[in-house]
């Protein structure tokens, strides 16, 4: 029984033996052997060239372990492995687990993307980079930049984390963490996420962003943020915010962008608040319609509107008309007295912008009016009107003109009839609410502040 343990232990050590190969030393302009530590170490100078196994390894100077199988580099280090380049000013190279170690600034490149640091692992059998500090990857069309980056060669998967940014063409990306697919150009970005579109001045705040290059498709989760800048004819600032609990966004055959639950939107006078928006931005198209839970609300000025759904013309980032299908109301509260709405009611409202002020109002199909007298800010009674089509005409905001078109009607109820009684003067299917969406609060989402 013996001999047989002494015969599996001999041959074990044989196995182990080969498992683990030598380092070999191919060349050196001078060698000088000595101890270190109680091992036996060659001190190679010049033209250093070792082999171990498939690796090539290239330096100015280095001190052999020969006991531990493992080199210490100094100057000019490359380790090379088929097409993968390790380059290093000072490092190690330990034979047992085929590792690399670069200490004093360290770039890999393997022909498809180069790995920069300020120091760094590279685990030969593994197929795996460990680089830390400064740390790049880039290739073409990408470029990484974190604090500690971990990079897989064979799968081209990189882990980024802490201080991470993501850049391809105009687009940038900083996270906390980042998981970047090259072959499948997929990406996961999550912790603090910023995404910046130079170009159309987009910035994107979230938890977590989810970008797929090849489908071209993202989604974005965890309270984003969508906040444009832009500048007016004037040269004033002129700003978009919108707040969701989830945007996607397809550019596979055009660019189509949907946020999801709550949706709301400020843009100076104007505002919204929609169970969910749909952006066509080719065709310069925000759609929305109601659900089970709340219907679509606009606000412009002192004017509030709401439908069974709604589209908005965007031309040049700036709102061409908006158009309220089905049940639509347009109502303004009254100055003076604020239990008095203005209100306008039909099948189908359109609000026509220009130089982003109201400049017309056209309302069709049953349309119904309630307006407010006033004489020398005096109130002075009440008119009901109803037509086919009623057209309104603003100028600086206020209503300069009003035409009924086909079928007008209307009546007249003097002051004394109405005192005290002004919730009978309410169309049906009037809604009222004092919450409106507000640059202070999008913002707040993310903590940002003006």
């Amino acid at each position: 029984m013996k001999r047989i343990l002494l015969c599996v232990l001999i041959l074990s050590i044989k196995l182990f033996a080969q498992e683990i190969k030598v380092i070999q030393l191919i060349n050196a302009d001078s060698l000088v052997g000595s101890v270190i530590e109680n091992e036996n170490v060659r001190i190679l100078y010049g033209n250093v060239t070792l082999q171990h196994e498939d690796i090539l390894i290239i330096c100015d100077r280095a001190i052999q372990y020969i006991q531990s199988n493992k080199v210490e580099l100094d100057g000019n280090i490359k380790l090379s492995q088929g097409n993968l380049n390790l380059t290093t000013n000072k490092g190690y190279y330990f034979g047992k687990t085929k590792t690399a170690l670069g200490l004093r600034g360290i770039i890999l490149n393997d022909g498809k993307v180069t790995l920069k640091a300020d120091s760094g692992k590279y685990f030969f059998n593994e197929k795996k980079a460990s680089f830390n500090g400064h740390v790049n990857l880039f290739d073409d069309t990408t470029y990484v930049t974190s604090d500690n980056l971990i990079y897989f060669t064979t799968d081209e998967h990189a882990i980024a984390i802490s201080n991470v940014r993501i850049q391809q063409f105009d687009n940038k990306i900083n996270s906390d963490t980042l998981n970047f697919y090259r072959r499948k150009n997929f990406s996961i970005s999550q912790g603090n996420v910023l995404a910046i579109n130079e170009k159309d001045n987009i910035s994107i705040y979230s938890d977590y962003l989810e970008n797929d290059g090849k489908k071209r498709y993202s989604l974005v989760k965890g309270k984003p943020l969508f906040v444009q800048i832009d500048t007016t004819e004037e040269n004033k600032i002129d700003t978009l915010i919108i707040s969701a609990s989830i945007m996607e966004a397809f550019r596979d055959t055009g660019e189509i962008y949907i946020a999801y639950d709550s949706v709301k939107l400020w843009r100076g006078e104007f505002s919204a608040l929609c169970p969910y928006a749909n952006y066509d931005k080719a065709k310069g198209y925000i759609y929305s319609s109601r659900t089970d839970e709340f219907k679509p609300f606009l606000w412009y000025n002192e004017h509030q509107a709401f439908s069974d759904s709604i589209q908005i013309k965007v031309t040049n980032n700036k709102i061409e008309h908006t158009k309220l299908f089905n049940n639509a109301f347009l109502i303004a509260q009254d100055t003076i007295n604020p239990l008095r709405f203005n209100q306008m009611n039909g099948n189908f409202i359109q609000l026509d912008f220009k130089d982003n002020k109201i400049s017309e109002v056209k309302i069709i199909g049953n349309s119904l009016g309630i307006y407010f007298l006033y004489d020398e800010n005096q109130p002075n009674g009440v008119n009901k009107v109803s037509s086919e089509q009623a057209n309104i005409l603003f100028e600086e905001n206020k209503i300069s003109q009003i035409k009924l078109i086909g079928k007008p009607e209307g009546e007249y109820h003097p002051e004394e009839k109405i005192i005290n009684r002004e919730k009978d003067f309410l169309l049906n299917g009037f809604i009222w609410t004092t919450y409106r969406p507000s640059k202070k609060e999008l913002l707040m989402v993310r903590n940002l502040f003006e």
